[in-house]
C-alpha cells in the first residue's frame, strides 16, 4: 500500500512540473515509476503467498475437534393457575439430572436416618435435607433459584424436605400454615410452599389445591415445580391454599419440598 501512494505521489508531482521540463522526461519518469509499482506488487504478492502456504501448514496440523453430544434443553415457563389461591406451575423447573442426583441423596441419608412417616404412617415417608449433606452443592444452587423466583430471603426458607409416596399411598387435604396458637412468634408463619416434582408417578398422584369442589387439579412431570402463597398480600391467612394429593395408582411420587416463613430463621 506504501509503494502504490508512493508512486501515486511522484507521478502527480511529475504532471504538474510537466511545464519545465520537456515530454521525454516526463514519460521517463512514468514509465520508471510504473515499473517500480509492478516490481513491489510482485514482492507483496510473493510474500503474501508464503505467509499463506504457513498458514495452511499449520491449518492441516491441527487436530480435529472431538464432537460434542448434544444436550436437550427444555423450555422452561410460568403458568399461573388460578388467582384464589395464588397459585404457579413453573413447568421444567429442574433438570432431569438433578432430579436423580436429590433422589439418590435422599435414599443415601435416608438410610442413615430413616425415613420418618409423612403426617402419618398412610401418606408416605420423608427425610430431611441439609445443604451440608450435598457434596455437589445441588441444593444450594436450587435455593438460590428458589428465592429469586419467589423474591422471598434464603434465610426465610426452612430445611428442605423429600417425600415420596408409593402406590395407595396420598396425602390428606391439609394447609401448611399454622393456627395461631402454635405459631412460634420468633419464626412466623409459613408464607409460601414451593414442591418440586422429582420424580413423577405413572399413574395418579396428581395435586388438588383450593376449597374442596372448587380446587384446581394439576398433573405434574419431572422437573415441575408448583407454588402456592398461604398468605394473602394483606397479611391474612388464605384458607383457599388448602390442598391434598391423590392416591398414586402405579409407580412412586417423589417431591422436593422448600417452605418459606414470615420471618428470617437462625
Amino acid at each position: 500500500i506504501n509503494a502504490e501512494y508512493g508512486a501515486v505521489c511522484l507521478c502527480r508531482h511529475i504532471v504538474m512540473r510537466k511545464k519545465r521540463t520537456n515530454n521525454f522526461n516526463v514519460w521517463f519518469w512514468i514509465g520508471l515509476c510504473f515499473l517500480l509499482y509492478i516490481a513491489f506488487k510482485l514482492g507483496n504478492l510473493t510474500e503474501q503467498d508464503e505467509h499463506m502456504a504457513k498458514i495452511q501448514e499449520r491449518l492441516d496440523n491441527v487436530q480435529p475437534p472431538i464432537p460434542l453430544k448434544k444436550k436437550t434443553v427444555k423450555h422452561s415457563w410460568e403458568e399461573r393457575i388460578s388467582r384464589f389461591p395464588r397459585l404457579f406451575l413453573y413447568h421444567n423447573y429442574i433438570s432431569a439430572h438433578d432430579c436423580k442426583y436429590i433422589i439418590n441423596l435422599a435414599k443415601k441419608i435416608g438410610e442413615d436416618r430413616q425415613w420418618s412417616p409423612h403426617y402419618n404412617d398412610q401418606e408416605g415417608e420423608e427425610v430431611v435435607l441439609h445443604l451440608e449433606d450435598d457434596p455437589q452443592d445441588v441444593l444450594k444452587r436450587i435455593q438460590k433459584n428458589i428465592s429469586d423466583w419467589t423474591q422471598l430471603p434464603e434465610i426465610n426458607g426452612e430445611v428442605f424436605v423429600v417425600y415420596k409416596l408409593g402406590q395407595g399411598r396420598g396425602i390428606h387435604r391439609h394447609l401448611d400454615y399454622f393456627s395461631e396458637q402454635d405459631v412460634i412468634p420468633s419464626e412466623g408463619n409459613r408464607l409460601a410452599s414451593v414442591y418440586l416434582y422429582l420424580q413423577a408417578p405413572e399413574e395418579g398422584g396428581q395435586l388438588l389445591v383450593g376449597e374442596s369442589g372448587r380446587d384446581s387439579k394439576i398433573n405434574t412431570k419431572q422437573g415441575d415445580a408448583v407454588l402456592i402463597w398461604n398468605i394473602t398480600p394483606h397479611g391474612e391467612l388464605d384458607i383457599t391454599s388448602q390442598h391434598e394429593v391423590l392416591p398414586v395408582t402405579k409407580g412412586e411420587k417423589w417431591v422436593l419440598i422448600k417452605w418459606f416463613r414470615t420471618k428470617p430463621l437462625q
